[in-house]
């Protein structure tokens, strides 16, 4: 399995942590990939310096099973970008599945495939139509959307949508230890 991973400058770390922790434990390939702007490196809201591994423009949607896009105020600013734009619709044209979170529901939106689909986010600008759900996480077919302060129920339900846990004993353990909770 291949996993992508956008980044871009302002990107909110912790939104996206626990779930390439999931992908990785479970060898998924995780490759980053940023705009040509930003191949030098992408530092996260956290302070968190990330070299991408590619650019946006040299992948291909058909290599990849999944297209992660965390949050950030960096939405607003690469809402109109046509590579990062152009990515999400093939890996939509091609069933891929769609992760995005907090402001990330934003490029899903501006892309054009939220269109009568169900999801959540924490931008209020996308929060009025119709098929907005105010839930922690929603899942539509291959798109799957959280509020920024469901990051631990996100990881798991993308690797729940990826078929990644071994049974649901591996799932609940994965929320016990991410949640802290006890038995």
């Amino acid at each position: 399995m291949k996993s992508l991973i956008y980044l871009a400058p302002g990107f909110v770390d912790f939104e996206i942590s626990i779930l390439t922790y999931c992908l990785s434990h479970c060898n998924s390939d995780i490759i980053t990939i940023a705009s040509a702007t930003d191949k030098e490196g992408v530092t996260s809201v956290g302070g968190l310096r990330v070299m991408p591994h590619a650019v946006v423009g040299d992948v291909q949607a058909e290599e990849y099973d999944l297209l992660v896009i965390p949050g950030g105020n960096y939405v607003f600013d690469v809402k109109e970008d046509e590579e990062i734009l152009g990515l999400i619709r093939n890996m939509h044209q091609q069933n891929k599945k769609l992760a995005a979170i907090c402001g990330g529901p934003l490029l899903l939106e501006k892309a054009g495939i939220l269109t009568d689909k169900r999801y959540t986010t924490s931008v209020d600008d996308i929060k009025l139509q119709e098929a907005f759900t105010d839930q922690d996480v929603t899942v539509d077919g291959n798109i799957i959307t959280a509020k920024g302060g469901a990051y631990v129920e996100f990881a798991v339900e993308v690797t729940k949508q990826l078929n990644l846990f071994i049974d649901e004993a591996d799932e609940l353990e994965t929320i016990q230890y991410f949640k802290n909770l006890t038995k």
